[in-house]
Order: structure tokens, then C-alpha cells, then sequence
């Protein structure tokens, strides 16, 4: 059952909301004083565990492995600009199926983290040298699982917009942070111009799968004015993917302009190795540091 509809900012906490528009049966709320958008009703576990469930991370997302290393040797080459040192521990926050724990591996000491149950077993099946250093829960929920200033890198890819509560997370994962050491995020930006355009047809704007939605300046309040962190990287990009996906993120959007039929040709291993960028410079990467 979800919960009751929220009367105050989940980041600023103001009381000074006001409707922003309906995406996907879900309403949206705008903070007019630190612009944070989000969700208005938290979902309940049954929802959660629908949405989360195995054929979440066993659609094509999760085996087009030709897109996937585009992302990670983007990803791992911003890693590597600032943690230089191989035997670092870094925290693979929403870990998913341990896709990105299985190529980065050799060069740091991985951890991983994910809701889903499914999802780290999956992960410990392709990593099981490092089994004892993946796990899942409801981390919103529970006391911080790791020892404080343990990690020298935290990513969450494209995590932090699933998340209820960004504040109290990022929180608490900045606790685990050593002094000196980084967290980096990749999440879908609201000011992009194309973000702008599209309103509540946006690719990304897929509520309640989505729940928090940041823009530049509600990046900045969260990282610096409320975590008292440091933003030493921004960078907006578009995204690598193939046919399969950007029909399946359309029909997220629009579910009847695209037959099921249509999107099971492109699972097919053919079109998944034809992978292209798009351009859209809608997602965010930001690198924070925690001072010494």
C-alpha cells in the first residue's frame, strides 16, 4: 500500500509545494524553494518488489553487453582520474547485476550494494571471489552496513533517482566516505533542454520506477549545502545504447505507440550490437569530495 501523499520537500523539507504535472498515474511536485521535483506518494513494498523484480535486470538493459562497456569505460575512466591508488575500495551503490563490479574489478577492490535480492545473487554468480562483499537491503531503512570512513570511492550510476530519500542516503554514505575520498553519480538532469521540452513525456520521467528528479541547482543544495561535500566535476551527456532499448524507454512513455511484437525483433543479437550515442546531454555526471 503506498503511502499517504507527502505535505513537505523530501531535500529542503518546506512546506511550499505546488503541482508540477501527472506522469504515468503519479503526481509531481516542485519545491519553490530549492526546485527539487519529486514524486508525492511514496510506494509501498508491493509495488517496489513489482517494479524491482527479476524481469527488471533480464530485459535486453542488462545483455547488451556491447552498450553496457561503452558506459562502464566511460564510467571507470572518470574513476580513475581522481583514485589513482589500485588497491582503493570503492562501493558499487546499486549495484544491479554486478556488471560494472565485474569490469572494474581488477583495478580496484570492489564492493556492491543493491535493493534487490535477485539482483546481487546475480552479481555474486559473475564475482564470486569477492561473494562476502555484496549485499542487498532496504538501505533507506537500515543502520549503515559499513564501517565509517572505509571506502575511498562510492558510484551510484544512475541510482540516486530511485531513491525516496536522497538526503538520508547520501548521508549515510558519506559517513562510510574516508576524508579525501570521492562519490561519483550519474542520474538524469531536469534542466536539460531536453528535459524541458519533453515535461512529463521526458525519457527518464518514468514514476513511481523514478521518485527523485534533480537539477543542477538541486544537485548543489544536496551535495554542498546539506551534506557539506565538495563538487570538484560536472558533465552532462547523452547515453549509449541500441534499437532495443530506445523502444522500450519509448513505450515506458507512450505503451501502446509501440507493439510487443516490434520490441522482441530487436532482442535479437543482431540489432543489440548496434549500438550508437545519442546526443541528448540529459544525464549528469558529477564527482563529490568529502574534505580532509
Amino acid at each position: 500500500m503506498d503511502s499517504a501523499e507527502i505535505s513537505n520537500c523530501r531535500l529542503c523539507s518546506s512546506f511550499n509545494l505546488k503541482l508540477r504535472f501527472y506522469a504515468r498515474g503519479e503526481k509531481l511536485l516542485k519545491c519553490n524553494d530549492c526546485g527539487f521535483l519529486q514524486v508525492a506518494k511514496k510506494p509501498g513494498k508491493g509495488k517496489l518488489d513489482s517494479i524491482y523484480s527479476e524481469s527488471y535486470f533480464t530485459h535486453f538493459k542488462y545483455k547488451d553487453i556491447f552498450t553496457l562497456k561503452k558506459e562502464n569505460q566511460r564510467r571507470l575512466k572518470l574513476i580513475k582520474e581522481f583514485i589513482v591508488d589500485e588497491h582503493s575500495k570503492v562501493l558499487d551503490f546499486g549495484c544491479a547485476t554486478g556488471d560494472f563490479i565485474s569490469y572494474t574489478k581488477k583495478r580496484f577492490d570492489m564492493w556492491g550494494f543493491d535493493l534487490s535480492d535477485f539482483a546481487v545473487n546475480q552479481a555474486r554468480r559473475k564475482n564470486p571471489e569477492i561473494d562476502a562483499k555484496l549485499s542487498s537491503g532496504e538501505f533507506e531503512k537500515e543502520p549503515p552496513r559499513y564501517p565509517t570512513n572505509f571506502f575511498d570511492g562510492i558510484v551510484l550510476w544512475d541510482v540516486i533517482e530511485h531513491i525516496w530519500d536522497p538526503l538520508e542516503v547520501c548521508r549515510k554514505l558519506a559517513d562510510c566516505l574516508k576524508p579525501g575520498g570521492y562519490i561519483f553519480v550519474s542520474t538524469p538532469n531536469t534542466s536539460a533542454i531536453t528535459a524541458k521540452i519533453a515535461g512529463k513525456y521526458w525519457a527518464f520521467m518514468t514514476p513511481p520506477e523514478h521518485l527523485s528528479f534533480f537539477s543542477r541547482n538541486t544537485i548543489r543544495f544536496l551535495f554542498e549545502n546539506k551534506l557539506k561535500l565538495k563538487i570538484c566535476k560536472w558533465f552532462n551527456k547523452g547515453k549509449w545504447t541500441n534499437f532495443g532499448f530506445l523502444l522500450y524507454k519509448i513505450k515506458r512513455i507512450f505503451p501502446f505507440l509501440i507493439p510487443k511484437l516490434v520490441l522482441n525483433i530487436f532482442k535479437y543479437k543482431f540489432f543489440k550490437n548496434i549500438t550508437f550515442y545519442v546526443p541528448t546531454g540529459d544525464i549528469h555526471y558529477v564527482v563529490i569530495k568529502k574534505n580532509c
